[in-house]
């Protein structure tokens, strides 16, 4: 969506739904995933969030891919900025600069529901922190959150079916999280191997790296 800041705030004031961040990302869906619908779209408001009202997510879009094999899609709307707010327009990088993604065979309303609440996490400690996400690099999960988990850790890396965004409100890469065990974790930590070795050596027989 091109415009100059004049039309830009003309559309602003005419529109109360304008979301040009929102818009790009799904003409961005669209692009790969053409007319389907996605199998599950949640907006989480403080009345209806299965976060109970503490999320600054909009919400997930889940597609059923059949990329590699069939699995579920998920990406996150809210790390980037989605609404006009003329402050916001043309910046470097848009909000955070990025949206999460997430690729698993699962099926399981549970197993889907904790992979939402580690993206919603990761948002607050985002904001938080002030510390962001990029490509290449590690997350201790559980120390994110202080608190025991499942899930020990992910890598970050480039979904490899979402380029980047250059949009109104600056550019949102796709970055893409994959769950790590503890000793994968450990690994990293130590510094005996480079992360880069470990992406290329799970990409040998998953290159979209879904979790199973």
């Amino acid at each position: 969506m091109k415009m100059n800041f004049e039309e830009y705030k003309r559309n602003l004031k005419e529109n109360t739904c304008f979301a040009p961040g929102l818009d790009s990302i799904n003409e961005a869906l669209e692009n790969l995933y053409s007319d389907m619908e996605p199998t599950s779209y949640k907006l989480f408001t403080p009345s209806t969030s299965l976060f109970r009202g503490i999320s600054d997510l909009q919400g997930f879009s889940i597609y059923n891919s059949t990329s590699h094999k069939e699995h579920n899609h998920i990406i996150s709307f809210g790390f980037s900025e989605l609404y006009g707010d003329e402050h916001k327009f043309m910046r470097e990088r848009s909000k955070f600069g990025y949206e999460l993604t997430f690729r698993t065979t699962s099926i399981e309303e549970d197993e889907i529901e904790k992979i939402l609440t580690a993206i919603n996490n990761i948002y607050k400690y985002n904001k938080k922190s002030s510390i962001y996400l990029e490509e290449n690099i590690f997350i201790d999960y559980r120390e994110l959150i202080d608190e025991d988990s499942s899930i020990a850790g992910f890598i970050v890396t480039k979904d490899k079916e979402l380029p980047s965004l250059d949009t109104i409100h600056g550019k949102i890469d796709f970055l893409q999280l994959h769950p790590i065990d503890c000793c994968t974790l450990s690994t990293l930590k130590s510094g005996k191997f480079k992360l880069e070795d470990i992406i290329e050596v799970l990409e040998e027989d998953n290159p979209l790296l879904i979790c199973n």
